[in-house]
């Protein structure tokens, strides 16, 4: 997470980088999940009514494979 990102905008920055798509009208602020392990403590945001037909492609080198 960048210095001036909120939770949410870190998300919606991740999911573009990593698989191109453009979660910011379809991510759900308020269903917000979080989880710890090992000491770590992760945040999960839902995004609904994503299409089943999008070409998910990684738009930063090396970020998946």
């Amino acid at each position: 997470m960048n210095d001036d990102e909120i939770p949410v905008q870190c998300a919606i920055r991740e999911v573009n980088e990593e698989v191109g798509y453009d979660a910011t009208e379809n991510v759900r602020k308020s269903r917000r999940f979080k989880h710890e392990e090992h000491g770590r403590s992760s945040c999960f945001f839902v995004a609904l009514n994503v299409p089943m037909d999008y070409k998910f492609k990684p738009r930063v080198r090396k970020e998946i494979s």
